[in-house]
């Protein structure tokens, strides 16, 4: 397998200590997002790994519905649920608070409906303080919440940055674990060690953004982040609750009391459900995910060896960059038409996001319909008979 390597980090670092390039740069080397509905049919329902269309044709989820249901899909309909409040809050609520605390070894775990009140919340953190600036590594501009504050946007395992703008102005560092926009940018342990010591260093605030991938993804810990580079704050979301919306931030109870905050998300309360019976099945979620793992990459190897046209495989855990020498828009089209559905990300850069789950048949199926797309979509590819 290869190395990640952000070649577009590489070429432009020298450059990136100006305030606003990064964030400019970005958009203009964005490619640009087709409008077209690639997948023309209409989804009647889903079951386990499979969504199928009105026409009773079943197609393999290879984005594990955009990161929502990293499991699969379910159709069981639990009895009983209510949406809680600050009246009345459900009792799943606080087992989950526990289990999150044991998971992150952080005191508190407050829950939210939409992602806009966990951003309100940490800019009442924020903004409680004297300190002038926030350090943002971000490319969905979602953390614009600061007007009182000099916000930088630094590039994501860019050490220099680091070094250039965290001091003790800095109020506190804002960054989003995995980042895809155009390409995938998923931030490394010695770019997180880095800035854990610098904020130790000058008392700021360490904040994860995990929301982008669903807990596991990486085959690292719970949030996707290791124990010893632990946060002051950490926010999760996608995969926990089975496409259904919970927020859930986890902070110690100095850094939540600077708020009056309650944290109850008005959710559905079998949404705690969900989220619970997930992170109590962790052990054995991460035993499948580390079997499948070496599966997947010894697969898409012996592929890469079969086909020029495989031309990388850039692996994180259980989320995969797939460099190809088809037109991503064609490749993603051609595999519906033969039952997967791929997302692409870039012109010749699809991701592979499959269910933890994900069986060695459905693997080989996968294997089996790349192999067919290269014979058919591409000229002079094989490289053995």
């Amino acid at each position: 397998m290869t190395t990640p390597v952000s070649t577009y980090f590489t070429n432009t670092k020298e450059i990136m200590h100006e305030e606003n390039f990064y964030t400019e740069a970005v958009e203009a080397l964005k490619i640009t997002e087709t409008k077209e509905n690639l997948f023309d049919c209409l989804i009647n329902y889903a079951e386990g790994h499979y969504l199928y269309d009105i026409n009773g044709r079943q197609y393999l989820d290879l984005t594990s519905n955009n990161d929502n249901m990293p499991l699969g899909f379910s159709v069981e309909k639990k009895p009983g649920g209510f949406f809680d409040s600050l009246a009345l809050k459900s009792v799943h609520a606080s087992t989950l608070e526990n289990l999150v605390s044991q998971k992150t070894g952080l005191e508190r775990a407050l829950f939210f409906a939409q992602k806009q009140q966990v951003k309100d919340f940490i800019a009442k953190i924020i903004d409680s303080g004297s300190k002038e600036s926030v350090l943002i590594s971000s490319l969905s501009k979602c953390w614009s919440c600061f007007p009182q504050k000099n916000t930088v946007n630094i590039p994501l395992n860019d050490e220099s940055s680091v070094r250039t703008f965290l001091n003790k102005n800095t109020a506190a560092v804002i960054i989003e674990l995995v980042q895809v926009n155009g390409s995938l940018y998923v931030a490394n342990d010695e770019f997180l060690a880095l800035i854990k010591k610098f904020c130790v260093k000058n008392n700021v605030l360490l904040i994860y953004d995990t929301t982008s991938v669903s807990p596991l993804r990486l085959n690292k810990g719970l949030f996707n982040f290791d124990e010893a580079i632990k946060p002051d704050i950490i926010i999760a979301s996608k995969g926990l609750t089975s496409g259904n919306s919970l927020y859930v931030l986890a902070a110690d109870n100095n850094i939540i009391e600077k708020t009056e905050t309650v944290g109850l998300s008005q959710a559905f309360s079998s949404c705690y459900e969900e989220a619970i019976g997930f992170i109590q099945n962790f052990d054995a979620h991460k035993a499948i995910i580390a079997e499948n793992i070496a599966y997947i990459e010894q697969k898409f190897e012996q592929l890469a060896n079969k086909h020029i046209a495989m031309a990388d495989i850039i692996p994180y855990g259980m989320l995969y960059a797939l460099v190809t020498e088809v037109m991503s828009n064609d490749l993603v089209k051609a595999a519906f038409e033969k039952g997967l559905i791929l997302k692409p990300l870039n012109a010749y850069t699809v991701l592979f996001c499959p269910p933890y789950n994900i069986s060695k048949e459905q693997v080989d199926k996968v294997i089996d319909v790349f192999n067919e797309l290269f014979e058919e979509l591409t000229r002079f590819d094989r490289l053995t008979d």
